[in-house]
Order: structure tokens, then sequence, then C-alpha cells
């Protein structure tokens, strides 16, 4: 009997530890709202630090919260608020506008993908660079600055003599003052270049063909001619290579628009924090491996949309030497812009604009009508990554879009007209 009553005892013990612990572990954290500065842009260049809520912080755990956990370089532990200053100004500047692009995406866009996400660590000033092997690049081995990145999910391989694994990640690096001149690893990243990339193929296009008609003209009407057809010749390939040459020339010419030195604290910058959460929220179909157009393009358009504003990345006084990119750049479509050197160039986010700029008038006039809107442009874009994958370019973007508006009739209440539009801007585009 006392045996029996024993093992009554023992059992009811367990049941009330495992009962407890599932408690525990099923409660969520009490949130807490704290109040710190952040940055907000004032005039051109200029900026101010206004104080602002930071909510769904779990209280007591210095900058962790409900969906961001914000930690210094390589720490698990979210940054306290008692530490340096500059941290926290840094830890509290990424938490606020991370919260602002995670509101936009849960509120505007309705993406489940993002509701659903577990949390995020952001990493602030972190020097290392990421392995896909082992997290974390050995310290020494590589030293970044001015930088941001979104990480992908992973863990070490079983061979791996330290364990680790991560879920998906923010990495801000430290800002360091470098000269600018010495970080140029590409040509023809300027706007003189652009500029003349965009007039150079209707140049070509039309001498080749005034080339063409000159040489029949003197086949057919010979007597008529007052030029010799060796000189008509010369003068139109003079034309052809001059046009060569000065694209070739402004190529070279990237120092030129450059200032003297290169800086940015990426994690003080709204628009780059807005661009890294976009990456997040797009990686589902669109993970950033590498850096390509299309992925950098489109995770641009949607920081332009939450940080509502056409000019993006404009230099900050203290924090930032960064060019600006327009949204509504006039480029046209140029092969150029495909190669991975001019990923970060604003043309697709462009395109992308001009998209909406069409979509809006479109929708006015339809309501104006007591009609539906034609489309819901954030959606739009949103939903045509389904038809696209982490290497397509901006060609195969044109015809996502289209397929999403044709297959969509959320997005696109008439499909005959939503792809006449995009049409329309592709042809504007120079598509």
């Amino acid at each position: 009997m006392k045996t029996q009553q024993h093992f009554l005892i023992k059992s009811l013990l367990v049941v009330s530890t495992l009962a407890a612990g599932l408690m525990g572990y099923a409660q969520e954290p009490q949130t807490c709202i704290a109040e710190q500065e952040v940055v907000q842009r004032s005039g051109k260049h200029g900026y101010k630090f206004v104080k602002e809520q930071l909510k769904d912080l779990y209280c007591g755990r210095g900058f962790e919260g409900k969906y961001f956990k914000v930690v210094y370089k390589k720490d698990n532990k979210a940054v306290p608020f008692d530490s340096d200053p500059d941290l926290v100004r840094r830890a509290a500047n990424v938490y606020y506008h991370l919260t602002k692009a995670r509101d936009f995406w849960v509120n505007e866009v309705n993406s489940e993908y993002v509701k659903e996400m577990d949390q995020i660590t952001v990493r602030v000033q972190i020097e290392n660079g990421f392995s896909r092997l082992g997290h974390f690049e050995n310290d020494g081995q590589a030293s970044n600055s001015n930088n941001a990145w979104t990480i992908p999910a992973g863990q070490t391989p079983r061979w791996a003599e330290h364990q680790d694994k991560w879920g998906q990640e923010i990495w801000f690096s430290p800002m360091k003052k470098e000269e600018s001149r010495k970080l140029i690893s590409s040509n023809g990243n300027n706007p003189l270049t652009g500029a003349l990339e965009a007039v150079k193929h209707p140049v070509l296009n039309y001498t080749e063909g005034s080339l063409t008609q000159s040489m029949l003209d003197h086949l057919v009407y010979p007597a008529y001619q007052d030029t010799t057809l060796l000189q008509t010749i010369i003068n139109h390939l003079a034309v052809i290579g001059a046009t060569h040459g000065v694209v070739a020339i402004s190529k070279k010419m990237d120092k030129l628009f450059m200032d003297k030195y290169y800086y940015i604290d990426t994690a003080m910058v709204p628009e780059i924090i807005y661009h890294e959460y976009s990456h997040v929220a797009l990686s589902d179909y669109l993970m950033p491996k590498h850096s390509i157009a299309v992925i950098e393009g489109m995770a641009d358009y949607f920081a332009t949309r939450i940080a509502n504003t056409v000019k993006m990345y404009r230099s900050i006084k203290n924090f930032s030497t960064n060019a600006e990119k327009n949204a509504k750049n006039k480029k046209f479509y140029n092969p150029w812009y495909e190669h991975e050197n001019n990923a970060n160039s604003d043309f697709t986010l462009s395109v992308l604009w001009l998209i909406k700029a069409e979509m809006d008038k479109a929708n006015k006039r339809r309501i104006k009508k007591g009609r539906p809107a034609l489309s819901n442009v954030d959606q739009l874009i949103y939903e045509s990554r389904k038809n696209m994958d982490a290497e397509s370019s901006i060609l195969q973007m044109t015809q996502a879009l289209k397929k999403t508006c044709e297959t969509n009739s959320t997005v696109c209440s008439s499909k005959r007209l939503g792809v006449g539009t995009l049409n329309v801007v592709f042809e504007k585009k120079g598509f």
C-alpha cells in the first residue's frame, strides 16, 4: 500500500512539473514600450534625433522584442539599455525602423509570410563576414565596414567542430572613412555613362540605317549624289566610332563623380534598414544569395514605399556620403543594367515606380467613374515574385509582372487593361 501511495505521489509531482513547464513555455513574455532617440531625415542632407516609442519590447530584456533582437557583434544577448550611448543609439535606431518596416509589410502588403516569421536577430557593428558553413567567418579573416546584409537561415555541417544554428539575421557593419578612389572595382557607374548609354543605341541605329540608305542611293542613283561613296562611309563610320569612343572614355571617369572620402553608417540610415527588411520579406522566393538588379531593385521599391520618398539613400551629414537613387529616373533599358556591377543602379527601381504612377492614374480614372480600382500596385509587384527566382533578369521581371496581372484577379481587376498599362510602361522605359 505504501509503495502504491509513493508511486502515486511521485507521478503527481512529475505531472505537476511537466504542466508547470508547459504553461511557462506557452506563456508569452510580457511586453513593454520604451522611448528612445532615433534618426529622422531633416532637409536635403540633414537629420535630427527624435524620441520615438519602441513597441513590443520584452520587459527587462533590453533591445529584445517579439519580432527583433538587437545584439552587439557576435553576441546572442540583446543590447542592454545601459550600454555605451553610441551602441544604444544604433540599437534603438535599427529596432525602431525595422518595426516600422514590418508594420508596412503586415498592414499595407498583408504578407502572411512576414506575419508568421520568427524573431529576427539583428547584429550591429559586426565586422565578421558571413559563412554558410559556420555562421561567422573567423575573426580577422575579413573585416567588413560600410555595409549591411540579409543573412539566410542555416546551420553548421555535422562534421564541424563547433555546432551552430541560426535563423534569418540582418547585419549592420561599422562605419569606416575610406578614400573613395581606392574602392572603385568597376567602370561606368557614373551619371555621364548612364546618360550616354541611354542615347548610344538610338544614335547608332540611326547612323547605321542612314549609312545603309546612303549606300543604296549611291548604287541606284549615283548621278544625284554630291559626295563619293567612300566619303559617305567615312562620315558615318566617324560618327559610330566617336559614339563608342565617348562612352568608353566616360567609363573611366567614375572618380570624378565621387567624394574624396566614402563612409556610411548603415545602422543609422532609415532607407537602408527598410531595404534590408524588404529582402527578408521577399526571401521566400527572392533569397538574396547574391546581388542582382531584380533582387536589389525590388527591395529598393518597397524601401521607398516605407520611407515615402522617391529619393533614396541621400547622404546624411556625419553618417553617409552615399550617392542617392532616384525612383523617377528616366533611363531607358540597356542590357548593361543586367550586369552584376550595375545591380545597385536605380533602373529597376525606376521601372517599378513608373508602374505605380501609371496604375495610380488608371485607378483614379476608374474610381471617378464608379468602377473598381485597376490594381493594388504594391500587391501586384509583391505577388510577381512568385513568378521569379534569385536568378531572374530585368526582362524576366517584366514578363513576371504581366503573368501575375493575367492570372491574379485580386491584383488586376481587368487583365486586358492591366497588361496594357504594363506594356505602356515597358515601352516608355525602352524595352
